[in-house]
């Protein structure tokens, strides 16, 4: 392992023992630092650091069990020889089998139990593990279903969200920034309620005159 200094911060070269290049020649050889300043205000109780893509100290295993694999729980699933973030993303608690979202790839999978681990965050302030918990888009979205009719499925609400510029003020679909989740996802239902009440003119064959005056905005806000 070789390290160079770029700015404030260490740079590790990981050289894989399981892993090779696209061609199989050579191991896969990864580039990734660890900080050495941190910001404690980002680390606070309660709003862990984002460190995925660092370098952490070997995780403890956790042990998931069949029953506390709730829907909306954060999991890493062991695949082709690699940890994958993904949540559950079903209410089949008690199932050896679960189906697992993947918010990065935008799929999902049906996972036997003993390939999937609770995902957890290392925190550089205070050096301990942490659960990650549930997802907070799912957390919200559940919410919101209580109360309002949702027009399309929880992944196609993922896909548009994505598509939004404020979706890269988050960073990553690990992000605590609650008030800016509710922002996205709300608007991402209203939009997604408009295209349907539009579509739904269209075909009981409402004049377009009188269509744009029965579509009027609709707002969760």
């Amino acid at each position: 392992m070789s390290i160079d200094r770029k700015g404030w911060q260490l740079i590790y070269h990981v050289r894989y023992d399981h892993i090779l290049v696209v061609d199989g020649s050579d191991n896969l050889v990864g580039c990734y630092h660890v900080s050495e300043l941190l910001d404690d205000n980002d680390c606070a109780t309660g709003n862990l650091c984002d460190t995925r893509g660092h370098i952490r100290p070997l995780q403890p295993r956790v042990q998931s069990g069949i029953w506390n694999l709730c829907y909306g729980r954060c999991v890493d699933v062991y695949y082709n020889e690699c940890w994958w973030e993904g949540v559950v993303f079903d209410h089949e608690d008690g199932s050896e089998k679960r189906n697992i979202f993947f918010p990065d790839l935008g799929d999902e999978m049906m996972v036997h139990i003993d390939k999937i681990r609770i995902t957890q965050d290392w925190n550089d302030v205070t050096g301990t593990w942490q659960n990650r918990g549930t997802w907070l888009f799912l957390e919200l979205i559940e919410e919101y279903e209580q109360e309002h009719y949702v027009p399309v499925s929880i992944k196609q609400i993922w896909y548009d969200l994505r598509e939004k510029d404020d979706f890269k003020k988050l960073g990553k679909w690990t992000s605590y920034e609650k008030d800016l989740w509710k922002s996205l996802v709300l608007e991402a239902i209203d939009d997604n309620m408009k295209v349907v009440i539009h579509h739904l003119l269209q075909v009981i064959g409402l004049p377009e005159d009188a269509r744009e005056q029965v579509e009027t905005p609709v707002s969760f806000y």
